[in-house]
């Protein structure tokens, strides 16, 4: 039998911020402990992923006056071949954290 193809597809993940945001800090967004986007109001990043479980948190970055001290707590996504979730963050006066938007 062929080997299902599907199973080595990556997934993606996609993660957005309201331009409502109530501050204009950048957000930095952490995959496996890694940064690997930084976020502003209004803006988005798609990243093709292996699936599987990853680890994803959001911090406020720590470059300019908003002085972030990265991420608190991670949550555990499980991405199967080929899926794609959307997140969006969420920045409150005392924390920033993801929230999955559902279709």
């Amino acid at each position: 039998m062929p080997a299902d193809p599907v199973a080595e597809a990556p997934a993606r993940l996609i993660v957005s911020r309201d331009s409502n945001s109530p501050n204009a800090c950048d957000v930095e967004l952490y995959v496996n402990l890694d940064v690997v986007a930084k976020l502003g109001p209004g803006e988005h990043t798609s990243l093709d992923l292996p699936s599987g479980e990853l680890s994803v948190a959001v911090a406020l970055s720590p470059d300019g006056y908003c002085g972030g001290r990265g991420p608190d707590a991670a949550q555990s996504v499980l991405l199967r071949p080929g899926e794609t979730r959307q997140f969006a963050i969420m920045v409150e006066p005392h924390r920033v954290f993801l929230a999955p938007l559902i279709d």
